[in-house]
């Protein structure tokens, strides 16, 4: 979609898809409809508004291209260190329906900040015409870059790749486990016995974590010290350590510990152009 329709436009759209889904999840009395609003339509805009962003930052960046994502996509772990503590006092004040509402305007300013993506190139490839030769002359063709481009969005050519199939499939497992993380978290610290000021800010911590990794990960792997492969594998090994010592952390100081090392950093994103090559 990116390509077809640009960065900027499939931000701002998936703002406003997400914005929705919140917003009519504040009306739903059932379960499996909330699944649809606050899940599928609210997973699918945010899933619009994040891969747009890694897209730009490879675009723009060839050299320390690693380093770049690890500081554009540590905004997330800022987020999650921010916003814990203050959903959990808007929930306290306003109830999980006013809540929502208020996220769904914060989540509006995406839009704002997606109408800041500049393409590369002010006038890009796509709107120049094609240029066929007929009786010696040149005339610009009726086939416009929007078709290839469409043509390449529904391209499967790159599962031809067994490098690129083992990252995505490894990624998707790998973000299973990650999520697991996030669900049990605020309910294994209450039941050891942790207020739910303090369970709320576990989540805080968990941002901290990503924040450092993701930043320390894109400048260690632009050194060159190691592989990137292998820094991918380490990272996923040591993530799933960390999810099978999580249910013996029975204290707040050792949760603290566990939840600050487990965050899984982000470096797909520079991993793919190394293994689809």
């Amino acid at each position: 979609m990116c390509n077809v329709f640009g960065c900027r436009a499939v931000v701002m759209a998936g703002s406003v898809m997400a914005a929705a889904g919140l917003l009519s999840s504040m009306f739903v009395t059932t379960l499996p409809v909330m699944y649809l609003t606050a899940g599928v339509i609210t997973g699918v805009g945010f899933s619009f508004m994040y891969t747009p962003c890694i897209i730009m930052v490879g675009r723009y960046f060839k050299r320390r291209r690693a380093l770049a994502n690890g500081l554009g996509l540590s905004g997330s772990g800022v987020g999650t260190f921010a916003f814990p503590p203050v959903f959990q006092l808007l929930i306290d004040s306003f109830g999980w329906r006013g809540s929502l509402f208020i996220v769904a305007g914060v989540t509006l300013q995406g839009c704002i900040f997606g109408a800041l993506l500049r393409p590369i190139y002010l006038k890009d490839d796509v709107e120049k015409r094609k240029i066929v030769i007929s009786n010696g002359r040149q005339i610009p063709s009726r086939c416009h870059r929007p078709c290839l481009s469409l043509c390449r969005l529904l391209d499967l050519s790159l599962f031809k790749n067994p490098n690129f199939v083992v990252i995505i499939v490894s990624s998707m497992l790998v973000i299973f486990g990650n999520f697991i993380l996030f669900v049990h978290l605020v309910a294994h610290a209450r039941n050891v016995g942790t207020a739910a000021q303090e369970a709320a800010f576990l989540v805080s911590v968990v941002g901290i974590g990503e924040m450092v990794s993701r930043i320390a990960y894109g400048w260690l792997s632009d050194t060159g010290l190691f592989p990137r492969l292998r820094g991918y594998i380490v990272c996923d090994l040591g993530l799933g350590l960390c999810l099978f010592f999580l249910p013996f952390a029975q204290t707040y100081p050792s949760m603290v510990v566990v939840y600050m090392t487990s965050p899984e950093i982000t470096r797909s994103p520079s991993m793919l152009p190394e293994v689809s090559s």
